[in-house]
């Protein structure tokens, strides 16, 4: 299904990670000033902050939401495979658009085969999750059944559709 690797998203939303970056950002801001107290230029002092504590925070959040978001699509009878297949998709995206390899450290996500390398690494868990939930084989059940009969329905006897003012 192509909306099943979204549900990562959700694993924001459960982690509280904005919740989580309003509060410590009293941290960088206590930071910033201090060493603006010690004369540090304003735009270095950003570019610590940044470099030191946003972008690690940023990555380590990403990574715990693509675990979250996971484990969640197995609870919801989602393919949790799709997960990797999609962070692979969207690596070949990256490339495509930013031909150079931007520095690690400097990102705001881990990078895409980093994120694929932990979710299939995490990918066993995850489909013992979804095989231990006995409504999922029910849902495959529906959704082969709903499949199949869409395959066999001859569409082209179907009356035409139209949509808006006769």
């Amino acid at each position: 299904m192509k909306k099943d690797p979204y549900l990562l998203e959700i694993g924001h939303v459960v982690a509280r990670h904005t919740a989580e970056s309003i509060s410590s950002q009293k941290i960088w801001s206590g930071v910033v000033a201090i060493l603006q107290l010690l004369s540090v230029d304003y735009i270095i002092t950003q570019n610590l902050t940044t470099l030191l504590f946003k972008l690690p925070n940023s990555r380590t959040h990403e990574r715990e939401a693509d675990l979250i978001g996971l484990r969640l699509m197995s609870k919801a009878c989602y393919n949790p495979g799709a997960a990797p297949a999609m962070l692979e998709r969207l690596g070949q995206l990256e490339k495509s658009v930013v031909p150079r390899k931007a520095f690690g450290f400097a990102r705001t996500h881990p990078a895409p085969e980093n994120r694929i390398k932990y979710l299939e690494a995490a990918l066993p868990e995850a489909y013992q999750i979804l095989e231990s939930n006995p409504g999922c084989a029910e849902v495959r059940r529906h959704l082969d059944a709903f499949r199949e009969t869409a395959h066999q329905a001859k569409f082209d006897e179907l009356p035409e559709l139209k949509f808006g003012r006769s």
